[in-house]
Parts: structure tokens; sequence; C-alpha cells
């Protein structure tokens, strides 16, 4: 199989690539374990955040957390600022999963890369 693609990670910055190129490459993306899958919670400007991403961010910032310059650690409230949404991950990564296929291209799970062979019609 031929990819014009290929995207070595399943998460969220694997997944929002792939999605984006699918529309108009065919991709592959190989994740270790399952494609989607994360702990982490993030949240963005609202500048970047577009029709499509828009159904999964929710509130805003309302807690800022600073390491000091002494090594302290500094925390403080704030009103709920929804310049900088949170994203709904769990939504999300799946939606860029299910995209990903519905355009035609592949998310492989359990697959590992380790290696890989430049040739003048490719690479394999």
């Amino acid at each position: 199989m031929q990819y014009d693609a290929v995207i070595i990670g399943g998460g969220p910055a694997g997944l929002a690539i792939a999605s984006e190129l699918s529309r108009t490459r065919r991709v592959l993306v190989l994740e270790k374990g399952m494609a989607g899958n994360t702990n982490r919670s993030w949240f963005v400007p609202l500048n970047v955040v577009d029709d499509t991403v828009r159904p999964f961010t929710y509130g805003g910032v309302t807690r800022f957390l600073a390491n000091t310059y002494s090594g302290g650690k500094a925390t403080w409230n704030a009103r709920q600022f929804p310049r900088y949404p949170y994203v709904d991950e769990k939504r999300l990564l799946p939606h860029w999963v299910d995209t990903i296929r519905a355009n035609g291209s592949e998310v492989v799970d359990q697959c590992e890369y380790r290696s890989h062979q430049v040739k003048a019609d490719g690479v394999t």
C-alpha cells in the first residue's frame, strides 16, 4: 500500500495533523498503543479553534500554576477565561481517528516504528 504521509504517533499532535492531511492525501498513522488514548488535558487559544474543533471545547482557564524563580510553586484562581477553552480530549481524539478513517486513510494501533529504507521511488 502506498501513502502520501506516514505519521508516527496517534496522540493529539499526530491525529490533528493526520485529520487535516487525510482530507486531500492518503495517510497512515502508526500508534504503539491505542490511537486517541491520552491522560492529558490541554487548553488552546480561541483563535486556533475552528468550527470543527469548537464542539469539543468547554469552559476556560480558571486556575493558573507557575514555578517561581526561587523554586517555589505559585497557584491562583481567576475568573473563567473563555479566551483559552479546554479541549475535551476524550471526545475530540476519537473524532479525529474516525475522521481519518472516513477520509480513506488508516490508523493502525499496537504498531511500533522500527526502521525505514529510503529508495529512489519512495520510503519503505
